[in-house]
């Protein structure tokens, strides 16, 4: 690890024991409160994968991933919103450098998108004419610049001569990610949810605003354009794995909140501490086993597919068989984290049930991770395929 990783997760600690005091406050309000933001954007949490001359620290996706899982550690909302802020901000490496600089320029800056293609893009002028409305727009109410998924509706005409979606050569609709500066999105409080509730993940839309060509960039068919581990490694592979690493810093937090409860409380009718019951350190003991098993495994998942890819991140593409290998990682750190934390919740008893308490939080924001389309239950199938040797779409593997 390098001395400016090591800053950084030192900062990122500091930084997740300050936000685990405001927990409740940022449930209430639905958002992340404009400081905290400020406070990772000052310690350069948001732009870590970048390099250095887009003012970044360049870190690999290990590091990355640590940060995303040690700030969820203190709050959940707030390692989401990391997660998403870090994962739009890595579209630079696809982006000129005029681009690139216009959206970094300030080292406050702050990134947040959905690449669901919620959108449309229409040619004008020599622009895109965006329009759409998307949901679970997580971050976007502390983001300076937003990133929206658009199908670009320049392919050929169809019979009754409306415009279609450009394809691939695989004949998927060509995703691209239009930039778009905060000023022009309209923001959308819909954001009422069970888990993950400070992370303002409400509808945001865009109307009838035009883009320049050069601030549209695809996942699919863009070039990389500039060196980084990060911008080389699969990017929905690192998606899957930051929504992971939330849920291992969910379930992190919540083992070490279980050990503070267990040996103080002593429920009612007993003479001992729970801490000190049998049956209560087994399950302890198993749902600890759980997380460090699932952390272990997606961390080594990682470092084999950068050893794929070389150690200067520059050589052939990760193959197929290593992004199922990333995906499933991901999914099965997301919901070894949620049945770790059930477990640490039931075994909380009554105390569990109250507001005041962090397990019930951590119950509630976990399973948020399980919903996700790249870890959700769906993916199981996905990677099941593959173990099979079936045929299976991979764009978005």
């Amino acid at each position: 690890m390098t001395k400016m990783a090591a800053a950084l997760l030192a900062r990122a600690n500091e930084l997740a024991a300050s936000f685990r005091t405001r927990s409740a406050e940022i449930e209430q309000v639905r958002y992340l409160p404009n400081d905290i933001a400020a406070a990772m954007a000052q310690a350069g949490l948001y732009r870590a994968p970048l390099p250095p001359d887009c003012g970044g620290a360049g870190v690999d996706p290990a590091t990355m991933l640590h940060l995303i899982e040690t700030i969820a550690g203190g709050d959940a909302a707030a390692g989401w919103c990391l997660m998403i802020g870090a994962t739009a901000a890595i579209s630079a490496g696809r982006l000129p450098d005029r681009v690139v600089h216009q959206v970094f320029a300030d080292p406050l800056t702050v990134t947040a998108g959905v690449f669901a293609p919620m959108g449309r893009a229409l040619p004008e002028d020599g622009q895109w004419r965006v329009r759409g409305c998307w949901g679970w727009g997580s971050g976007t109410r502390n983001a300076h610049w937003i990133f929206a998924g658009c199908l670009l509706m320049d392919g050929p005409a169809d019979a009754e001569g409306r415009p279609t979606p450009r394809r691939l050569p695989s004949g998927q609709p060509d995703v691209t990610m239009m930039i778009l500066p905060a000023k022009d999105v309209l923001f959308h409080d819909t954001w009422q949810a069970m888990g993950l509730c400070g992370t303002g993940s409400g509808d945001f839309e865009v109307r009838d605003v035009l883009i320049p060509h050069e601030h549209a960039v695809s996942l699919f068919s863009s070039p990389v354009l500039r060196p980084g581990a990060c911008f080389a490694f699969p990017v929905f592979a690192l998606l899957g794995l930051g929504i992971a690493a939330v849920a291992l810093g969910i379930a992190g937090g919540a083992l070490r909140d279980f050990v503070a409860l267990a040996g103080a409380k002593t429920p009612q009718g007993s003479s001992r501490r729970l801490a000190e019951r049998a049956t209560v350190q087994a399950e302890f003991a198993q749902a600890e086993a759980m997380v460090l098993a699932a952390r272990s495994h997606l961390y080594a998942m990682v470092e084999a597919a950068m050893a794929e890819l070389g150690p200067a991140a520059a050589g052939s593409a990760v193959s197929l068989q290593r992004r199922v290998a990333l995906r499933q990682a991901a999914t099965h750190a997301s919901h070894a984290s949620a049945e770790a934390v059930k477990r640490l919740y039931t075994l909380a008893g009554g105390s569990a049930v109250f507001a005041t308490s962090p397990l019930q939080r951590a119950f509630r924001d976990v399973h948020v991770t399980t919903q996700h389309m790249m870890t959700g239950p769906a993916t199981w199938e996905v990677i099941g395929r593959a173990g099979l040797g079936l045929p299976l779409d991979d764009a978005q593997i």
